[in-house]
């Protein structure tokens, strides 16, 4: 087989997602429920949006299970993780875990009150959301959200994801907020084949970020 020579967009999309992951980010798992059965994807293009309506966005790969999910269901949920759960969000980011409940053995989960859709109990918060809009971005949606549940979990310091890396905020003993905080980047990376611009893959969010490729 013939090595793909690489091309001038190849290498500018490249810059691009170097110079824009330096942006640090939060890191969540996104979930929806279809058929009963729950489908959760590791995401970093997650933002609030509005008070008044209450309104949050995602942007997801087009070809993702979970954006079918969404448009399926018309319902989705964002946990926001903590800083011990890189496993969770490594899980969550491969392409090839399993589908359904089996992505969440071993993993404390709840239901959202309002949508039904799977939560991650050890994250730091949640919302739950009914789908809004949604809008065409390039080889990405944007899902916009209305919030209808919201609230914190555990009292831990947020999972961050900046420069290829995982990251963790430094505190005192007890976590108080980011005012306190100094970010460090620990010796973890995702597998080059998770990368996504909120997606593992190098397709994904202008940060090259960790979560929704596009057979997801």
């Amino acid at each position: 087989m013939t090595a793909r020579t690489p091309t001038d967009a190849d290498q500018r999309h490249g810059t691009f997602r170097s110079v824009a992951g330096r942006f640090p980010t939060g890191v969540a798992v996104a979930t929806s429920r279809v058929d009963g059965q729950p489908i959760g994807m590791t995401v970093n293009s997650f933002t609030t949006v509005s008070l008044d309506p209450t309104l949050l966005l995602l942007c997801l790969s087009r070809r993702s299970r979970l954006t079918s999910a969404i448009r399926r269901a018309g319902v989705f949920a964002v946990t926001v993780l903590a800083a011990d759960q890189v496993d969770c969000a490594r899980r969550f980011a491969l392409p090839s875990r399993p589908i359904g409940l089996a992505a969440f053995t071993g993993i404390p989960t709840c239901d959202d009150p309002a949508t039904g859709c799977t939560l991650l109990r050890d994250g730091v918060a949640y919302f739950g959301c009914v789908a809004h809009r949604r809008y065409p971005g390039g080889d990405h949606t944007i899902v916009l959200g209305e919030v209808r549940s919201y609230g914190l979990l555990r009292p831990s310091p947020p999972l961050l994801f900046v420069d290829g890396h995982y990251a963790t905020l430094q505190t005192g003993p007890r976590f108080d907020g980011v005012h306190n905080g100094r970010l460090t980047r620990p010796a973890l990376t995702l597998p080059p084949e998770s990368y996504e611009s909120a997606d593992p893959h190098p397709r994904g969010r202008a940060s090259g970020g960790v979560g929704d490729q596009a057979d997801r």
